[in-house]
């Protein structure tokens, strides 16, 4: 069973990913049997909530991503550089 749903297809079965790419589950009608059909072209749209199977209670539950913080880096002028060196000398 699928850990993650990662979002719909053209016909509204769930997508899943594993090692070989995104698939959904189909049913055969001549051998009355589920398979896996991997779709070449689709990706997953982005978003900020998920909806991953919990293992304990093998329920399905929506997890919202953690925003991440950026640090602000800033550049600092030569001048300001050189200030500091020159106080370093003395």
């Amino acid at each position: 069973m699928p850990l993650e749903d990662f979002g719909h297809y053209k016909d509204g079965s769930s997508v899943y990913k594993d090692k070989h790419g995104y698939y959904i589950y189909q049913w055969d009608t001549v051998k009355q049997v589920e398979y896996k059909k991997y779709l070449k072209n689709w990706k997953p749209q982005k978003s900020d909530t998920r909806l991953i199977l919990d293992k304990k209670t093998k329920k399905w539950k929506i997890v919202k991503s953690k925003i991440s913080k950026k640090s602000k880096k800033t550049k600092k002028s030569r001048k300001s550089i050189s200030k500091k060196k020159q106080i370093k000398k003395k």
